[in-house]
């Protein structure tokens, strides 16, 4: 919580507000951020987010600011190592059975004739 109140807390030195590109980089660590979030029900696309988005805001940088900082891959090894790992967790799990005829046909479960009433022909 205190990081977000120092990120988003305005500069008094600051003479403008900070410009939209800037904003767009920062939006770019949130998507990976939240790649990362999404690889806790879906592996392979929370870690696809997360590389694509990193991999396009240090593009995204290069094209506008005209330099890379090595500063930069600090990010990189905080996000990075936890997607690969919900790769290979991803990798682990055992593939599905294969269904039979007789799951895949649809038949109602035990609570669906609930409030039906039979009556006798």
């Amino acid at each position: 919580m205190l990081v977000l109140i120092i990120a988003f807390s305005p500069d008094e030195l600051a003479t403008q507000p900070a410009p939209l590109e800037d904003w767009s980089l920062l939006a770019l660590w949130g998507i990976a951020i939240a790649g990362l979030l999404i690889a806790w029900r879906r592996e392979m696309a929370g870690a696809a987010i997360t590389f694509v988005a990193l991999c396009l805001r240090e593009v995204a940088w290069v094209l506008l600011k005209g330099r890379w900082l090595v500063n930069f891959l600090l990010v990189w090894a905080l996000l990075l190592p936890p997607a690969i790992l919900f790769v290979l967790a991803r990798r682990q799990d055992p593939p599905p059975p294969p269904q039979s005829d007789l799951q895949k046909t649809h038949l109602p479960g035990p609570g669906a004739l609930e409030g039906v009433v039979q009556t006798d022909c």
